[in-house]
C-alpha cells in the first residue's frame, strides 16, 4: 500500500498560503517585536513623534509606531491574530497593490491626524489606531456576518467597531482618541473609494438606500504608475488568507456571497454561466456521437470475471 504524505499543512505551506501583503505585515510585527524584546531596538526609536520624523528624517517611525505589540504575551498574541485575520480577509477580496496603497494611505493619514490632535512633540503608539482602521474596513465587508467577540458572544460584523470603541473608552485612557482616529481614517478612505459621504451619513440622510456608501466602489486605489511598475506583484500573491476554523465548503461560499461588493461577482456569474453552457453543448455532442457509433458497432457490455 502506497503511503500518502500530506504536505499541505506544514508550516512552510501555511506561510505561503498567507496573501503577500499580509505576509509582509505579519513579518514586520514579528521582527519588530523580537528586536524590541531582545533590547536590540529601543521602544523610544519606534514611537511616532512628528519632530523626530521631520528634524532627523526618521521616516521609519511612521510605520513602526503601528507595529508595537503589548508587553504581555496573551494580549500580544491576540493582537497579532487580529491583524492576521482582518488583513488576510481584506486582501483576499482586493488587488494586492490596491490593498498596499490602502495600508499606506491609512497609516500616513493617522499620523497626520494625531499630529494635529496631540502636537508635534508627543510620542505615540499607533497600533490601536491601525488595528481599528482594519477593523472598520473589515466590518463593512462583513456587515451581515455573525462573528464571536473574542469568543464571548456573537454579534453582527457591522457592530464590531462600536463594541471595540466602547472597550477602548472604558479601559484605554488615551487609547480611545487613538482608536477613534483609526475608525475615522477608514471611514474617510471608504468615502473616497465610493465617491460618497459614507454609510453612516448615508444611513442618516439617505436611509432608503442600504448600500449607499458601500457600493459601487473601487474609485480610490493604487495609482497607475504603481500598477505598471509591479506587474509581477499579483502573481506572487497566490495565497488566500483564511481565518482559522473558517468553513470553505458550499455553505460558507453561499454565506459570503452577499458581502462581495462591486460588479466582480456579477461578471464572474456571467462567465460561469457561459462556461456551463459550453460544457453542456460539448456533453450533448459527445453523447450524440456515441449514439451514432453504437448503430454501427452494437455490442453487449460485460463486466470482467462475470
Amino acid at each position: 500500500m502506497n503511503s500518502v504524505h500530506n504536505t499541505n499543512t506544514g508550516p512552510l505551506q501555511v506561510w505561503k498560503g498567507i496573501p503577500i501583503v499580509t505576509r509582509y505585515l505579519i513579518s514586520s510585527l514579528v521582527i519588530i517585536t523580537t528586536l524590541n524584546r531582545l533590547e536590540l531596538l529601543s521602544t523610544g526609536k519606534l514611537l511616532y513623534q512628528f519632530n523626530e520624523v521631520v528634524n532627523y528624517l526618521q521616516i521609519w517611525r511612521i510605520f513602526t509606531s503601528c507595529f508595537i505589540l503589548p508587553l504581555q504575551a496573551m494580549p500580544a498574541m491576540l493582537e497579532m491574530y487580529n491583524f492576521y485575520s482582518r488583513s488576510s480577509q481584506l486582501e483576499s477580496r482586493r488587488d494586492p497593490r490596491d490593498y498596499a496603497f490602502y495600508l499606506c494611505f491609512c497609516i500616513i493619514t493617522i499620523c497626520i491626524t494625531v499630529t494635529i490632535i496631540f502636537g508635534r512633540s508627543h510620542p505615540l503608539v499607533l497600533t490601536g489606531a491601525f488595528a481599528s482602521c482594519l477593523t472598520y474596513t473589515w466590518s463593512v465587508d462583513n456587515a451581515n456576518v455573525k462573528v464571536m467577540f473574542y469568543g464571548l458572544f456573537p454579534i453582527w460584523g457591522k457592530y464590531f467597531p462600536l463594541i471595540q470603541l466602547f472597550t477602548a473608552f472604558v479601559f484605554g485612557e488615551d487609547n480611545f482618541t487613538v482608536h477613534l482616529v483609526g475608525f475615522l481614517t477608514a471611514y474617510l478612505y471608504l468615502c473616497l473609494d465610493t465617491k460618497s459621504w459614507g454609510p453612516i451619513l448615508g444611513w442618516l440622510f439617505f436611509g432608503e438606500n442600504p448600500y449607499y456608501g458601500i457600493t459601487p466602489n473601487g474609485y480610490f486605489g493604487a495609482p497607475q504608475w504603481m500598477k505598471r511598475s509591479r506587474r509581477g506583484f499579483t502573481s506572487l500573491s497566490k495565497g488566500k488568507g483564511q481565518k482559522l476554523g473558517y468553513k470553505t465548503g458550499p455553505s460558507a461560499t453561499s454565506s459570503e456571497a452577499h458581502v462581495e461588493r462591486g460588479p466582480t461577482s456579477a461578471s464572474a456569474a456571467v462567465r460561469e454561466s457561459r462556461s456551463s453552457g459550453r460544457s453542456i453543448n460539448n456533453t450533448t455532442s459527445t453523447m450524440a456521437k456515441r449514439k451514432d457509433s453504437a448503430g454501427f458497432f452494437p455490442g453487449n457490455g460485460q463486466r470482467l470475471g462475470a
